[in-house]
């Protein structure tokens, strides 16, 4: 999978919920994500970009990862937003 900045995925926690996680930068073999604390049911097809940015729906972590560790945390893509200046 082709991994893009400002790409927003859905993950699989491990405990029968999805969260979210957006992509900032993927440099060589590290992808540094944003993991929100919205958690779903049932994997997300479609989300609108605005609840990534309400207040309750607040980022739980900044994270630099391995590309190949994040690919194994069952993601996938959902859409690409674009990035603001204060997360990079």
């Amino acid at each position: 999978m082709d991994l893009k900045t400002g790409g927003v995925y859905s993950i699989n926690n491990g405990n029968g919920e999805y969260g979210i996680a957006k992509v900032l930068l993927v440099k060589d073999d590290l992808v540094h994500i944003k993991l929100y604390n919205n958690t779903f049911s049932k994997r997300p097809k479609d989300i609108d970009k605005s609840i990534l940015f309400k207040d309750e729906n607040v980022e739980i972590a900044q994270m630099s990862i391995l590309k190949h560790h994040f690919l194994n945390w069952d993601i996938e893509h959902i859409k690409d937003v674009p990035l603001f200046d204060c997360q990079l």
